[in-house]
């Protein structure tokens, strides 16, 4: 779990100005795994070229993300979440990110996936050229809270946004 950092059990760590490239795990995060009560604060770093099973960068789950001023491209997951994947009762906000070029291979969000009664919240963001089979730029499960303002969704494909949200 975590090609580079896994949190766990209440970890609270606050990252800056860093670069995650080339990072890689069968499980979680190719970058960084953030569960079980953990709470990543995370900001102005650069994600590329990271691969996991779900989240392609980050996987949160069950679990607290603020991720500000962050850069991913080119990131892959073989299930879900290209570069960022929220789920299991997990709180996210990303502000004033660019979410370029990542790929969900087998099932949801390209960019991001919101899953399992999680609460996600994107702002002044960029979401462009992901690609998934559902939900290129964000896949929203049913029972997830998803609040999108300020932000750009463009160029993802199979769709730019696959379920409800609010703006």
């Amino acid at each position: 779990d975590g090609g580079a950092i896994y949190l766990n059990d209440s970890s609270n760590p606050l990252i800056e100005n860093c670069k995650f490239e080339g990072n890689s795990t069968d499980y979680r995060g190719g970058a960084i795994d953030c569960r079980n009560n953990s709470h990543l604060d995370i900001q102005g770093c650069y994600f590329s070229n990271n691969h996991g099973n779900d989240g392609g960068a980050i996987a949160i789950y069950d679990a607290q993300a603020t991720i500000e001023s962050c850069t991913f491209e080119s990131n892959t997951a073989d299930s879900s979440g290209g570069a960022i994947d929220c789920r299991t009762n997990s709180t996210a906000t990303i502000s004033e990110c660019t979410i370029a070029g990542n790929t969900a291979a087998a099932y949801y969000g390209g960019g991001i996936m919101c899953w399992d009664n999680s609460d996600l919240t994107v702002e002044d963001s960029v979401v462009t050229g992901n690609s998934a089979p559902n939900g290129g730029g964000l896949y929203i499960q049913s029972n997830c809270t998803v609040t999108i303002s300020s932000s750009t969704f463009c160029e993802n494909s199979i769709d730019e946004i696959n379920g409800d949200y609010t703006e």
